[in-house]
């Protein structure tokens, strides 16, 4: 029977209740509207009711529930919607079955209280496949907007898919892995029958027993805990009834050869699959029997805490190494049996491991054998440890436990555990972080390091391997194991000086006798342990037989044949230096949403000095320290504005901000402290909605959070106008010059102020934050004042608010972290460079020497000469202008030859910048996989073939580079010393390392992952969202996931570009480092901001080559030349306030007119009836026309016209790279079908495909024959038009690039 209107939505109301009642008030379920609806009396004797705020909303609720009123479920979603709900009222408006009604009350009701984590927990299910991208991006939008409780709804609605049983089953899998099983067992309690200490619920399914009851808790619930608890050997002895002889034997195999865990879940997998009456009963007998009661007993729901046993288990994994080498297991053997630590059949196992391998091998695996018997395993065992004697092992692993054991027994400790448990020289547990810290007297000798720098020299590495640093003994218990055991550093500990010096061959020899091995699993000690490496940094070590050393007699063969692959003749006089192989002996080297209720936003008094002008209704730029509160100082001011303007007109404040990773960030400050209506709105945000242009979200909220070119796009598309807000913060404003899109907001700013006078009281108050408004490259006091001003015209700033009164208070709260520069060596060979560098070179003279080289004209030789030095960011610059001017020649295959050869010397020259940062192996990988992508899909021609040829015959050498010590890089050597030093201090520290490229990002994360003791920090990259993921870019979802985990510590390290400089605030990171390369001074700023946490340091690793420590001292002498323009300025402003008002309005008109005067000059973009040709980059092949082009989403670049089909072949991919009810990118590719050259993708957009073009690829050619290339679209010659909807109906019908499968 069909359910009516009225009755629709009435049980989902029922079912949300206990959540709705939490995010809804009676203020705004009761409005006006919904007063038509109800019975006037009955919602007037609810408000005016003794009731409290949540019995008030559900009575309002049930109201509506009970409510005959045909209209009354559009009424709430028209409710829902205007108090700013983007999902839930579709939500509410669904039916169910009652299974589903069922299971779906039993989740609210479990979870209504608990605090939950929604973008976690979504995240887990899309891994489980109960719910899409998609749903993950609508489920953050709600969380965003309103709070977490209305984001759990959206959640629990998007999971419900048939068949009912599965979906819930593997949802209260995803409840366990966020953590929530506690929850989960409370709807086990309420759906299941209890075990036999209970009896069953009368309402139990028909059929439905205990047995399987056990077998939902063993199998889902507690199934990865028995793995890694259960010895499967130690419960097969009584489960005969249910296993063969051939299966008991099999997995008795699987536990000797490989592990315990892989036997264990063998069992219980075809346990599972038996069919035998009682089995999982009898599986819980044999548990018991086999002394793991405890475990029964934690699954009965008895109080036993998981959480405490991982920590244990973590301790013990922590400091095996240094139990391992003190212990001797047959004098605790038997007291840890007597007290069911371990069994009788592992006692005897060790005893013969002890007596074939030696005490340490034994002691391996007792240590993996004893967290599994017993619930108090880890407090029992110190104690054993504590009573046979080895007081002082437990006061080095646990400090705090000795102290427990020394009361309880009333003895004295021996000197060395006093020294070791007072001074707190271990690892101590604080409510599951692991802390350590030094001895006073160890702080006491440090050498304090300058704030501003000093610089270390370089030291040159004994067989290129990190001698700057060595490893003690004893050092061992401060990091994991797999990160002490392979990283080695010095941190001029003071303890050291008590030992001999331990030169790296007698430490090498005695880690080589001691066969120290990382602790295996149970089922691998019989295998071969292996020793601690000694390699300094993670390259790939050739066995004998293949590894061939590169020596100049290979490089000059690999020379000389380049030169007759060009010349046809080697090149005379090439010098060979016959001492060059010797070996070289080295010394060492060193939304919207309301807040409910918003918290109490208060200031220091510092932030309340900052705030004064902004206060008083100025136009300012705040200058402060990263880390001070800014955002905080801003919300003050826009708080204090609302409340003012709010007399003459409804507020409307826009906070700017340069990238969408921080908008998010800020939009939860400003729901956090203000009572406001908030939309955040990035490029992802809109791409994810329902298309609501700009001034629709203005016109439904108080704030909005924008990434600043939104804004720019809403302004020219004439969409909102700069009167249409009352405040305008721009965070990180040092930005605001040049074409910025910050500065072309404030140029439409400053038109309606210069050219629209009578609007002048229209426009908002400006508010800029940044930490450092920088000098430009003014050399000079007089230089940088006259560049601030110019950046305070730009802003229309009056004021420059900094701390000078409260400036003790500021350094009491703000971190400066200690800077120190790390001067590098050199590798103590080239060759691939050389190597490389020879295959640039004979190409370049390959072009010249080409009969192409003449239709570049008279500037020909100036065009084709290249930089000497390559690898660097000259080269860059000249093989991107070497593109726009061969770009411009007429001969088709001439154009061709240069687009090939250029292609080539841009790889090259990006391995180089890669090999002088990373390993020969990541510029290697980066060739091979580049190469290939230009050669894919081609059709090659000679100078194609030309190019493979030479890239083949070097490929030898470079190969053999990548085995080679000599060509070991000093610097990473450098980057893992500090990064060890840094952990070994504070195990939960956060690290952020800086690189130049996305290319050398990718380079850095892989040697980090292929590094030992590295890897252990679970490294991540960090990149900007402007390229695409196949250039190495990140969604936003996928940098707000990275932040998020490194802020919980699941990624301890991450490898980033400047887009992670500014504003993204990690509380617990006390490591920055920016890995070699050169910035200005207000980069420098940023960067060392990041370090938050107490004791932050701030490295730069500089090699000599790159001249990055010179250029470091300069930053820092223009943050101090910076420092002082701003207190003169200052006391001009103050004493001089009108002529510095009227100097700072010339400078605005001064540069109004110089604007327009390059818009006269540029002619500007052509915008409809243009006529320019899109032509291939590589083969000049004509493509399509510019007016077949249009824009979709205002983002995407797409082909209208039939006759591109002609001139394209696709490829469908296997699936998108993005997708949403609207729109799926990346269906598929689109190629030159001349040459086979990438062009773009497939778009499939409202089911209707498109060929969508990267502007990169293409040639433009105007009618009169003139061409360009353009990187970007917005710098290409024409805008597009938006796609109409005739365009979309045309398109559906027109031919299909790709067929779906």
């Amino acid at each position: 029977m069909a359910t009516s209107m009225n009755e629709k939505g009435s049980d989902t109301v029922s079912i949300f209740s206990p959540i709705l009642t939490q995010i809804l008030s009676s203020a705004e379920i009761a409005s006006s509207k919904v007063k038509k609806i109800l019975n006037d009396e009955l919602v007037k004797e609810v408000k005016i009711s003794k009731d409290g705020e949540t019995e008030k909303v559900k009575k309002l609720l049930d109201l509506f529930v009970q409510s005959q009123d045909e209209g009354k479920w559009n009424t709430l979603n028209e409710v829902l919607e205007n108090i700013g709900f983007e999902f839930l009222p579709k939500v509410l408006e669904k039916e169910h079955s009652f299974t589903v009604q069922e299971q779906m009350k039993k989740i609210v009701n479990s979870l209504y209280k608990v605090d939950i984590k929604t973008q976690p927990l979504s995240q887990i299910a899309k891994n489980h496949g109960l719910l899409t991208e998609a749903d993950v991006q609508d489920i953050g939008t709600e969380c965003l907007n309103q709070e977490e409780k209305a984001a759990l709804i959206v959640l629990i609605d998007r999971i419900v898919t048939p068949p009912p049983d599965e979906w819930y089953d593997e949802f209260l899998t995803c409840l366990c892995e966020a953590g929530h099983q506690e929850a989960v067992k409370r709807m086990k309690q309420d759906s299941l029958p209890q075990d036999d200490c209970g009896a069953f619920w009368a309402t139990k399914p028909e059929g439905y027993s205990v047995d399987d009851h056990w077998r939902k808790l063993i199998m889902e619930l507690f199934y990865n805990y028995l793995i890694s608890s259960v010895k499967a050997s130690e419960i097969l002895i009584n489960l005969s009834s249910v296993f063969s002889l051939d299966e008991k034997r099999s997995i008795r195999q699987t536990e000797r050869n490989k592990t315990s865990e892989e036997a264990m879940k063998l069992l219980l997998d075809k346990f599972d699959k038996k069919e035998s009456p009682g089995k999982w009963t009898e599986l819980k007998t044999a548990l018991v029997e086999a002394d793991y009661e405890w475990i029964i007993r934690a699954i009965e729901g008895d109080d036993v805490n998981f959480t405490e046993l991982t920590t244990w288990q973590n301790m013990i994994n922590i400091f095996t190494k240094e139990l391992a080498s003190k212990i001797i297991p047959s004098q605790i053997l038997h007291d840890l049996c007597t007290e069911k630590i371990i069994s009788k059949e592992e006692s005897e196992e060790i005893k013969k491991e002890e007596q074939n391998k030696g005490d340490i091998s034994a002691a391996f695996l007792l240590l993996t054998s004893i967290p599994r018997m017993h619930p108090e395993w880890y407090p029992k065992f110190m104690e054993i440890l504590f009573l046979n004697g080895w007081d002082e092992t437990v006061a080095c692993v646990d400090s705090d436990e000795w102290k427990r054991l020394n009361h309880k027994h009333e003895q004295k400790m021996s000197d060395n555990a006093k020294y070791y448990a007072d001074q707190s020289l271990c690892i101590n547990m604080e409510k599951g972080n692991l802390k350590k810290t030094l001895p006073s007297k160890f702080q006491q000798s440090e050498i304090q390091e300058n704030y501003q720098s000093y610089s270390e020299k370089p030291r040159i590495s004994n067989n290129n391997l990190s001698s700057n640093d060595r490893l003690e003994q004893n050092d061992g218990h401060y990091l994991h194991r797999s990160t002490m055991m392979e990283l080695s550093i010095d941190d001029n500990n003071p303890l050291n000086d008590e030992h001999d010096e331990i030169t790296r061959e007698k430490q090498l020899a005695r880690t080589s006798q001691i066969q120290l091995p990382v602790p295996a699993r149970r089922g691998q000690i019989g295998q071969n342990l292996p020793s601690v490496s000694e390699t300094s940094v993670n390259e790939p070590q050739p066995t004998d037989e293949e590894y061939v050393q590169p020596d100049s007699i290979m490089l000059q063969d690999v020379k000389r044949n380049l030169e007759m692959e060009v010349n046809g003749e080697p090149e005379q006089n090439i010098p060979i230096n016959v001492f060059e192989d010797m070996k070289i002996e080295d010394s060492d080297s060193e939304d919207d949403g309301l807040s409910q209720p918003p918290e109490l936003l208060t200031l220091r008094s510092y932030q309340k000095e900052l705030a004064a002008p902004g206060l008083q209704g100025k136009n300012c730029i705040i200058v402060a320290p990263t880390g001070s509160g800014k955002t905080h100082v801003a919300l003050k001011i826009m708080q204090e504005h609302m409340n003012q303007v709010r007399a003459r007109r409804h507020p409307k404040v826009i906070f700017l901000v340069e990238q969408g990773a921080l908008a998010q960030q800020q939009a939860k400050m400003c729901i956090k402290y203000l009572p406001c209506k908030v939309k955040l709105i990035t490029g992802e945000t809109q791409r994810n909605e329902r298309q609501k242009s700009f001034s629709e979200w203005l016109a439904k909220r108080d704030i909005l959070i924008v990434t600043a070119q939104l804004l720019v796009n809403a302004l020219n598309e004439h969409d909102v106008k700069i009167d249409d807000f009352t405040l305008m913060v721009f965070d990180e404003c040092h930005h605001a010059h040049a074409n910025h899109s910050y500065n072309r907001i404030m140029q439409a700013y400053m038109d309606q102020k210069i050219k629209k006078v009578e609007d002048m009281n229209k426009l908002p108050m400006i508010v800029g934050l940044t930490a450092s408004v920088g000098v430009g490259r003014a050399k000079t006091t007089d230089g940088a004042i006259d560049w601030i001003k110019t950046m305070m015209a730009n802003m229309d700033a009056e004021e420059l608010a900094t701390v000078r009164v409260n400036i003790d208070e500021l350094s009491e709260y703000v971190i400066v972290p200690e800077q120190v520069i790390k001067r590098t060596a050199c590798r103590i060979k080239n060759y691939f460079v050389e190597a490389v560098g020879k295959i640039m070179e004979v190409t370049e003279r390959y072009m010249k020497q080409s009969i192409y080289a003449d239709g570049l004209g008279a500037d020909k030789d100036k065009i084709l000469k290249a930089p000497p030095v390559k690898g660097s960011d000259q080269y860059t610059q000249w093989i991107s202008n070497l593109g726009r001017q061969t770009a411009k020649v007429f001969n088709q295959e001439a154009r061709r030859f240069f687009t090939t050869c250029r292609t080539y010397l841009d790889l090259y020259n990006r391995a180089l910048i890669i090999y002088e940062d990373a390993r020969v192996k990541d510029a290697l990988d980066f060739l091979e996989d580049n190469v290939r992508k230009v050669n894919e899909n081609i059709i090659p021609d000679e100078t194609d073939n030309k190019m493979n040829t030479l890239y083949k015959k070097s490929k030898v050498l470079m190969d053999h580079c990548g085995n080679d010590v000599n060509h070991q890089n000093p610097k990473l050597d450098t980057l893992r010393n500090l990064i060890a030093k840094t952990y070994k201090e504070n195990m939960d520290s956060r690290g952020i390392i800086f690189v130049k490229t996305r290319d050398l990002v990718i380079a850095i994360q892989n040697w980090m992952k292929e590094t030992d003791g590295l890897k252990a920090l679970n490294p991540v990259m960090f990149v900007g969202a402007q390229a695409s993921g196949e250039k190495g870019g990140m969604t936003k979802n996928d940098q707000d996931n990275i932040l998020q985990d490194f802020k919980e510590g699941k990624n301890k390290l991450i490898i980033a570009t400047s887009v992670a400089e500014e504003g993204l605030a990690i509380q617990k990171c006390s490591l920055v480092i920016r890995y070699d390369h050169r910035t200005n001074e207000i980069a420098m700023a940023q960067v060392r901001g990041r370090g938050r946490a107490e004791g932050s340091k701030y490295y730069v690793v500089a090699s000599e080559e790159k001249m990055t420590v010179e250029k470091e001292e300069l930053n820092m002498m223009r943050e101090a030349r910076m420092n002082q323009a701003i207190i003169h300025l200052q006391n001009f402003i103050q004493d001089n306030r009108q002529p510095f008002i009227q100097e700072i309005e010339d400078l605005q008109l001064e540069a109004n007119i110089q604007r327009e005067l390059e818009n006269t000059n540029k002619g500007g973009r052509i915008i409809g009836d243009f006529e320019f040709e899109m032509r291939c980059g590589k083969c000049n092949e004509f493509i399509c026309m510019s007016k077949d082009i249009k824009k979709i989403q205002a983002a995407h670049h797409a082909v209208i016209g039939e006759e591109i089909a002609s001139h394209i072949n696709t490829i469908r991919m296997p699936k998108p790279t993005f997708e949403d009810d609207n729109i799926k990118m990346g269906c598929g590719k689109v190629n030159c079908k001349k040459c086979g050259k990438n062009l773009g993708n497939i778009v499939i957009y409202r089911k209707a495909q498109f060929p969508v073009l990267k502007i990169e690829n293409f040639l433009v050619s105007d009618s009169r024959g003139n061409t360009d290339v353009y990187k970007k679209w917005r710098n290409s010659p024409f805008v597009p038009l938006e796609l109409s909807s005739q365009n979309l109906l045309d398109r559906a019908r027109g031919e299909q690039y790709i067929f779906e499968s």
